[in-house]
């Protein structure tokens, strides 16, 4: 049997397990069980509950059945089990930045703030301090290099090596243009030894369900001490190797196939979905925004043509919302429309939402992103930024979009990055997060930042577009540009 992510020799020690009640985490404090609870560490698991629902008009959250189930679990493994709550931190730092963002027309991301404030911030924080745990292991799907060759699991008994060495070495031999200035990174150690290099995140073996976006504003010092055990599994794709009556547990089995042979109770629980810690709601985003923002009954709005700036259709609200709501790139909701219009920009002075006909109109494309700031995982900016000003790197602007090629400047006087796309992407927005990544298949994620602007669109520069089958697809899932079978 392979054990995946052994605590490697040394004095006992006390690793906590991040166990928020869904498949993933019950199967991570599984396998961390099977794999150390012999060796003498000592294992406990903590949930957090960071959504107070009584603030809610309408209380909708899985947060009771999330409990209920993560204490079915922790029972099943004999792991003691340790409630939490960072609701007044999530509120300041991951709400509140959220709804101001949503008020002034900008898509800030709370899941890429809640990995970097709560996750990787106060729980951590509380996982070292107050629980005085050694490791923090979490059911993200991502990888750790740790370059200091001081990791602290390995994969097996004998393996004494970073077990995603290997992984570098082959990426770095199959890259035309090699970015070897990875290895050394931001060290910050005296005589440059490497003894002060942080950990730097790598994308998951599944990428359908890699979680390295949400990651890439985490500083690679609090990856210090923390463990990926699904970055290395599939989660629930068939692997033809494995005959299908080997009931043993193996490296080729996949996140469900390990929980179902664990008999976990969760086994066959459906993914969570929706924001970070709140859910997917019934009545949708807006719906559940509406309650954040005070209602005005007499509010009014136009669509507006931006091709003849003739005006498409007036609407009449129930809240000042609907300007806020729209984003970029969505269909407009214009009762009786013959055609299909979408949402190129709001402009809520003039209460206006300005909108073109069809999917891929060129008012919807840039192939430029202006960036403010850019949280490096290793702590300063890759040194071909630092030495020329540019950096050929692959980015993305949503969560499984597949990535792009593109050339990052940084200009010192107006102190901004620019992000300039191999092919031009659809509805970037202000406040969307931008993860960059180098590497032949983007393996390693360099860190990540919030949009400040999107460059002129196709439409305003009076460019030409690509043909469909050339355009770049906006989401894992876009079928407008994806053939079907590539849908995952």
């Amino acid at each position: 049997m392979t054990a995946p992510y052994i605590l490697r020799g040394g004095a006992p020690k006390k690793i906590a397990i991040a166990l928020s009640g869904g498949v993933d985490s019950s199967v991570v404090a599984y396998l961390m069980k099977q794999a150390n609870s012999s060796r003498q560490h000592e294992l406990l698991a903590i949930h957090m509950s960071n959504w107070n629902t009584n603030d809610e008009e309408d209380p909708y959250c899985t947060k009771e059945r999330d409990w209920k189930d993560a204490q079915a679990v922790a029972k099943q493994l004999n792991l003691p089990l340790h409630p939490t709550s960072f609701a007044a931190e999530y509120w300041t730092q991951v709400f509140e930045p959220f709804t101001e963002g949503v008020e002034q027309g900008t898509r800030p991301n709370p899941d890429v703030k809640c990995n970097r404030y709560i996750k990787f911030g106060a729980l951590k924080e509380y996982v070292h301090t107050t629980l005085q745990a050694d490791v923090l292991a979490t059911g993200h799907y991502a990888r750790l290099w740790n370059r200091s060759g001081n990791a602290l699991f390995t994969t097996d008994d004998t393996h004494d090596n970073n077990p995603h060495q290997d992984l570098i070495e082959e990426m770095l031999q199959q890259d035309p243009d090699p970015p070897t200035w990875i290895r050394t990174w931001g060290d910050k150690s005296s005589n440059n030894n490497g003894t002060q290099l942080t950990p730097l995140l790598l994308a998951a073996r599944d990428r359908t369900k890699c979680q390295s976006f949400f990651l890439s504003s985490v500083p690679g010092s609090a990856f210090q001490n923390v463990v990926f055990p699904l970055g290395d599994l599939l989660k629930k794709k068939k692997n033809p190797t494995r005959r299908q009556d080997d009931v043993r547990l193996n490296d080729t089995m996949t996140v469900r196939e390990i929980a179902e042979f664990a008999n976990l109770s969760t086994a066959r629980k459906k993914d969570s979905m929706g924001i970070c810690f709140i859910g997917k709601r019934p009545g949708g985003f807006t719906d559940f925004i509406d309650q954040y923002f005070p209602v005005d009954t007499s509010f009014s709005y136009q669509f507006v043509d931006v091709d003849t700036g003739a005006i498409v259709a007036n609407e009449h609200g129930t809240s000042t919302t609907h300007h806020m709501v729209y984003t970029r790139g969505q269909r407009a909701k214009i009762s009786g429309a013959s055609v299909a219009w979408f949402v190129v920009r709001t402009d809520k002075e003039s209460k206006s939402i300005w909108v073109c006909q069809g999917t891929h109109h060129p008012a919807l494309y840039t192939d430029t992103i202006y960036m403010k700031a850019i949280h490096w995982v290793a702590g300063e900016p890759p040194p071909p930024l630092l030495l020329t000003h540019v950096l050929h790197a692959k980015c993305r602007v949503r969560n499984l979009q597949p990535l792009v090629d593109c050339q990052i400047t940084y200009d010192p006087d107006s102190q901004q990055y620019i992000v300039q796309t191999q092919k031009p992407l659809r509805a970037v927005t202000p406040g969307q997060h931008c993860a960059l990544y180098v590497g032949a298949d983007g393996l390693v994620c360099l860190g990540g930042g919030e949009v400040q602007e999107r460059g002129p669109s196709y439409h305003e520069l009076g460019k030409e577009m690509p043909s469909t089958g050339d355009l770049h697809p906006s989401g894992h899932n876009d079928l407008s540009v994806l053939p079907k079978q590539a849908k995952t």
